[in-house]
């Protein structure tokens, strides 16, 4: 059985996590953007370690305002290298997220994703993620909508997953 932490990530982390983005077929985000993004106010950096210590994956995103009164998190990018998928990394990481933005006041999580991305929408909708609506050529190279998605954070999200 395959054993999984989630620690905080750091500038340090930044090489591994492009070449993770890079495996994972993720949406291009330069040193600089990434660098640039940890350091905002509320930003959570995560990264997935194997039992070896190994980064095999990681999540990146911010708590924002919201579009009433309340805060949300954006889910910005969240990946773990094929060989390691379906282990249980993703969903550890993906409720870390939630259960920090929750610590950080948001009440919804916000995502986009590819509508070509079925595995992602079966992960998020599994999780508790629902459709909001659709963004029309939202991503480039190539050009693609995406579904824009959203989880309304409740107790059971508020509580660690236990590392698997």
């Amino acid at each position: 059985m395959q054993v999984f932490t989630v620690e905080d990530a750091a500038k340090s982390d930044i090489a591994a996590v492009m070449e993770i983005a890079e495996l994972c077929g993720l949406s291009h985000w330069s040193k600089r953007d990434l660098t640039e993004e940890i350091e905002m106010e509320k930003a959570i950096f995560l990264r997935l370690m194997d039992k070896n210590g190994s980064c095999v994956g990681f999540v990146l995103g911010r708590v924002v305002p919201g579009a009433i009164r309340d805060w949300d998190a954006d889910l910005y990018n969240i990946g773990v290298i094929p060989h390691e998928r379906r282990k249980g990394g993703g969903e550890l990481l993906l409720a870390e997220f939630v259960r920090r933005s929750h610590k950080l006041g948001a009440k919804n999580v916000w995502l986009d994703v590819r509508v070509s991305n079925a595995s992602a929408i079966d992960f998020y909708s599994k999780f508790g993620f629902v459709n909001e609506g659709r963004r029309k050529n939202f991503y480039r190279t190539p050009t693609e909508d995406a579904l824009l998605m959203s989880l309304k954070i409740t107790a059971r999200h508020r509580q660690p997953l236990k590392d698997t």
